[in-house]
């Protein structure tokens, strides 16, 4: 039985392909989460007495 292992060099290009497959779900989940974040928070802000500081 013959194994070929990938070398360092590909095994680096795979992690640098799956980093940016990643990347860009995260960056579809995670940024209407802040938005919708950050809009609650700025609408929230709107009432807020500011007078106190």
């Amino acid at each position: 039985m013959n194994t070929n292992y990938a070398s360092f060099g590909q095994r680096l290009v795979a992690i640098i392909i799956d980093s940016i497959i990643i990347g860009v779900v995260q960056s579809f989940v995670f940024i209407p989460i802040l938005a919708a974040v950050g809009l609650g928070f700025a609408s929230g802000a709107e009432n807020m007495d500011m007078s106190v500081f």
